[in-house]
């Protein structure tokens, strides 16, 4: 969770300094990446330690999952903002994927607020 972490500061960084969509795109989809394998080891961390660990660890994982989504978002909001101006059908795709995506998270941090 450190690692993608500090991918998501990284990435913040190059937000803000202003680097290009394509730059940006590449680096949110490395940090959804880098939060996918958190959420790798988080599932077996909690297959291996029994039903007290999975419910402590459930709100964690979900919060990963969602950190996921959202970079994955905003590499496809950034490669739509690359792709803008002389490909639209790539550009509409990009953005209705990160719509998607979204929608997805939004859904999920609902329903398990009401069963946390």
């Amino acid at each position: 969770v450190m690692g993608a972490y500090c991918m998501r500061c990284f990435y913040e960084k190059a937000r803000e300094d202003g680097k290009s969509p394509g730059v940006l795109a590449k680096i949110a989809s490395q940090c959804s990446l880098v939060y996918d394998r958190a959420s790798e080891l988080l599932k077996d961390a909690m297959a291996a330690g029994g039903k007290s660990l999975q419910r402590w660890m459930t709100g964690w994982r979900v919060y990963i999952d969602a950190e996921s989504s959202y970079y994955q978002a905003q590499a496809r909001v950034h490669a739509a903002d690359h792709a803008k101006g002389g490909e639209p059908a790539r550009e509409l795709a990009h953005l209705k994927s990160a719509k998607s995506l979204l929608d997805t998270v939004y859904a999920t941090s609902n329903s398990t607020s009401a069963k946390l």
